[in-house]
């Protein structure tokens, strides 16, 4: 069971955002880390996974400008709440290694608990609660809900996180890939799920604005 201290630190570090990425989502995602964990055959460091899950977002260069230092004050956390240093380097390793942007440009290596945070949280990306994060993100940030510009490709971390792009843009650049991306037998089954759910979204929101996805794929 993750300490409590360690949870009133990840809420009192996201309380104040705005993007979708706030407790509801660690919630979320820990819980896709249980059902994952359920039905993986496996040997799994639970206490790993779920204590990473928890945390996965302290770091987000896209959430805090400091995230260096952030690292710091994370490790100083878990060492003080119970966990050795070869968990604190391995968590550290997972949430840092386990983004989709970090994987842009070459897979990254994780271990399994690694790969079972990394389903959970794309799973999160998936689906009607992927749908509503996506637009809830892109009005944080003021981006465009649709326009004509052309999906990006070929993108690295730098071109990824700096650009404004729309929302539809962002199905196809990030979303509609996650389905391939995933680890575990179980992780891929639901994403195939919720990859259906959003192409069906996209062929009605096309079909509504008059629109051929291909204008602009």
């Amino acid at each position: 069971m993750t300490n409590q201290t360690i949870i009133d630190y990840v809420k009192a570090e996201l309380s104040q955002d705005k993007t979708g990425h706030a407790w509801d989502h660690i919630e979320r995602v820990v819980a896709n880390c249980r059902q994952l964990l359920a039905k993986l055959n496996k040997v799994v460091d639970e206490e790993i996974v779920i204590t990473a899950a928890y945390v996965h977002d302290c770091l987000d260069d896209k959430l805090f400008n400091n995230p260096e230092e952030k690292e710091v004050q994370l490790k100083h956390h878990l060492l003080n709440n119970g966990l050795s240093t070869d968990q604190v380097v391995t968590i550290i390793d997972i949430i840092k290694n386990q983004s989709f942007s970090a994987n842009l440009t070459s897979r990254q290596a994780l271990s399994l608990e690694g790969q079972v945070l990394q389903d959970a949280d794309r799973l999160d990306a998936l689906g009607a609660i992927g749908i509503a994060r996506t637009f809830y993100y892109a009005g944080a940030k003021g981006n465009p809900l649709y326009n004509q510009s052309s999906v990006r490709t070929q993108l690295d971390k730098a071109a990824y996180r700096q650009a404004e792009n729309s929302s539809i843009n962002h199905f196809y650049e990030k979303l509609l890939k996650l389905e391939n991306l995933m680890n575990t037998e179980v992780g891929k089954n639901e994403a195939h799920k919720r990859t259906v759910f959003m192409q069906e979204f996209l062929s009605n929101f096309y079909q509504e604005i008059g629109q051929a996805p291909s204008d602009n794929i």
